[in-house]
């Protein structure tokens, strides 16, 4: 037995597609922007469509109206920089840092080591054993902390001096040791911080193809030692509110 609609659900249906398609007609450019824009979720795009219809977009932020002037972080910076006041107090800010705050302490260390150890050696060094490297980690969690709380992404220090400065209790380090870098910015709201840090295994397979996959000879590398940190960050604050995620690899060309 076919089901009908009654006459009514039609014309309803018609006047949204009519209204939708108007809608786009005259505001195209803005909506095929804010669909095509990355690092935003399909929540986000919607919002963001949303406000810029109802012109909510061009409403000043009054408690910064200038937020967008104090910006300064980015993926890639090379260069230190610390975060002005404005920033610091801004809602998204505190937003970010609060979930920022909650994966740092759930995040276990130890564990993304062991479980990093067991990715790489399964899928990535088969013919060879890289093993875990725990005298690196003072030097490590040194270099950690610079890159995190001065956001950005370079083998010097802070005092512009090679990273293996750090290392300084390792003999010839300066032959030894290596280290490669990686960030991503990712949405306060994405579910990945929180699976990440309550699941280091899947965390641990995510930098491993991050850091392998980009077919560089890692032939010399005998043993590691991973760390990850989360800040937030004003990358988009006048828009959305972002987590800063920097990790750190160090490896040693010898095994302890």
């Amino acid at each position: 037995m076919k089901k009908y609609f009654p006459l009514s659900f039609y014309f309803k249906l018609l006047f949204i597609i009519l209204g939708l398609s108007t809608i786009y007609h005259f505001h195209e450019e803005m909506i095929d922007q804010a669909l095509s824009q990355e690092g935003l979720s399909t929540y986000q795009r919607l919002s963001k469509i949303s406000k810029e219809l109802i012109g909510i977009e061009k409403v000043p932020d009054e408690d910064s109206p200038d937020i967008i002037n104090q910006i300064q972080s980015y993926p890639g910076n090379k260069q230190p920089i610390q975060y002005p006041q404005a920033v610091l107090a801004h809602p998204r800010f505190i937003k970010g840092q609060q979930m920022a705050d909650s994966f740092n302490n759930q995040l276990d260390i130890s564990q993304l080591n062991r479980s990093f150890i067991e990715a790489i050696n399964r899928v990535y060094f088969p013919q060879q054993t890289v093993y875990l490297a725990p005298y690196l980690s003072n030097g490590n969690l040194l270099r950690l902390d610079e890159l995190d709380n001065y956001v950005y992404l370079d083998s010097k220090t802070t005092e512009g001096l090679n990273f293996r400065e750090r290392f300084y209790e390792i003999e010839n380090n300066q032959y030894r040791i290596g280290e490669n870098l990686y960030e991503v910015f990712i949405s306060s709201d994405d579910i990945h911080l929180d699976t990440w840090s309550k699941d280091e295994a899947v965390f641990a397979q995510y930098l491993a193809k991050a850091f392998f996959e980009q077919n560089e000879d890692f032939s010399d590398m005998r043993s590691v030692f991973i760390s990850a940190k989360a800040s937030a960050s004003d990358f988009r604050l006048d828009d959305s509110s972002y987590v800063r995620i920097v990790v750190v690899l160090n490896f040693d060309t010898q095994k302890l």
